[in-house]
């Protein structure tokens, strides 16, 4: 029987920050009776950054830069933990022992990470840099981490991501999977949609053969012509939204989704 191959989707972020004025946060740290879910420090660069963050089952996170002594705490909301939960999850069943991934030959000027990760009382660890090749799993949860970590520096950050059940597929399977944008900020986000029947995401996938692909939400009418206008729309505190996709793998290899919020002009 013939051996299948496997193909593998690599989730690739483009994230658009946005100016508003307020995001709830916590000066209050850690106590004895929380639980981590894991610990990172980022080191290295020119500059010789020191960046340890810590991320508990609540949604605290702690984030403290002893380079610049910057320190804050933040707490994510329900659907951002629920989704590291899943992502460590994932990287944990794949990697049960951990990873410890060297820099490229040659490289210069990259970060370090050290992730720790606290799984029924054992610390698995996971370490790569900037250069590193990294598996989907991993690259997959460290996506997400890095956008929960700019929330905790900056205060105007919009949370989006790709939500799909497994990275790697059979030649001919239909890949599903959703976009959600999540508004932590303490304020309605307005944003701007090219037509009122465009989506709100603009979703690409790119294929082995460099051929980039627009894909639509499920049920939309791509053909259907629509009035060329630009549409405001908003985001209000707390809530989100989010768009179901699919796409059939014809060719063996490795894919990029690479998505946009808000839809560009």
């Amino acid at each position: 029987m013939k051996e299948r191959q496997l193909l593998e989707i690599i989730a690739v972020f483009i994230i658009l920050t946005v100016t508003v004025q307020y995001v709830a946060t916590n000066s209050w740290f850690f106590n004895s009776i929380d639980k981590r879910l894991m610990t990172l420090n980022i080191s290295g660069g020119f500059a010789g950054m020191q960046i340890d963050i810590e991320y508990y089952v609540d949604g605290l996170v702690v984030y403290n830069n002893s380079k610049t002594n910057f320190e804050r705490s933040i707490y994510i909301q329900q659907p951002m933990i629920e989704e590291l939960t899943n992502r460590i999850e994932n990287l944990v069943t794949n990697y049960k022992q951990g990873l410890i991934l060297e820099a490229e030959p040659g490289s210069a000027d990259y970060f370090s990470y050290d992730l720790k990760i606290f799984d029924k009382g054992k610390e698995i660890v996971y370490q790569w840099t900037d250069t590193s090749k990294s598996p989907s799993q991993l690259s997959y949860l460290a996506s997400l981490v890095f956008q929960v970590n700019n929330l905790a520096v900056r205060s105007d950050t919009i949370i989006f991501f790709i939500k799909i059940d497994k990275t790697n597929f059979i030649q001919g399977e239909k890949v599903l999977f959703r976009v959600i944008a999540i508004n932590p900020i303490g304020s309605v986000y307005s944003y701007q949609s090219p037509t009122p029947c465009s989506p709100n995401f603009k979703v690409t996938i790119v294929g082995s053969d460099g051929k980039e692909i627009e894909l639509y939400p499920i049920g939309f009418e791509s053909d259907k012509p629509c009035l060329q206008v630009v549409q405001v729309r908003s985001l209000t505190s707390g809530l989100q939204i989010q768009s179901e996709y699919e796409y059939t793998l014809k060719a063996q290899g490795s894919y990029l989704i690479k998505v946009n919020f808000p839809y560009p002009d």
